[in-house]
């Protein structure tokens, strides 16, 4: 298995570790209704720190491992690889903000209503706390679906 091809391995599980416990903890807080702006912000920050913590410390015991084809730098082949994954993640990524986008004047004018008419920074927040996580849910299935796209295209062409 090629180097970048493990990276993209590391990248994919803890992706899926990190931002799914992190996405269930937040959809799960608001069911409860305990979603608490500093809380939510806490748990983000936490598990991008978690996650970027991980992804260096597994890249790097790759590294050495085999540090001959950590230094190597990619060939043809694996820059194809990167650009055709990428286009899909970048479509994505494109059709989720643009979904995002179209559903913020409509879930800014029915959530205040469904929530009893909160005024100001509360409704705001209470907008907010939708949209926000929804752009972030966008990158976080853009990098899965490029690092799903990489090990497929690598995996194909072995």
């Amino acid at each position: 298995m090629a180097y970048r091809e493990k990276v993209q391995w590391v990248s994919l599980a803890t992706m899926l570790i990190v931002w799914g416990v992190y996405f269930t903890h937040f959809i799960g807080s608001l069911g409860t209704g305990a979603a608490v702006p500093g809380a939510v912000l806490g748990s983000f920050t936490g598990a991008a720190i978690l996650l970027v913590v991980i992804q260096i410390a597994a890249i790097t015991a790759i590294a050495i491992h085999k540090p001959s084809e950590a230094e190597r730098s990619a060939d043809p082949r694996e820059r194809e690889i990167e650009n055709r994954a990428g286009s899909g993640a970048y479509s994505i990524l494109s059709l989720v903000v643009v979904a995002v986008m179209l559903a913020s004047p409509v879930l800014t004018v029915i959530a205040p209503a469904a929530l009893g008419q909160p005024a100001g920074a509360v409704a705001a927040m209470l907008v907010g706390k939708g949209l926000l996580p929804a752009l972030l849910a966008a990158l976080v299935l853009a990098s899965i679906d490029h690092s799903i796209w990489q090990i497929v295209l690598f995996r194909r062409q072995s």
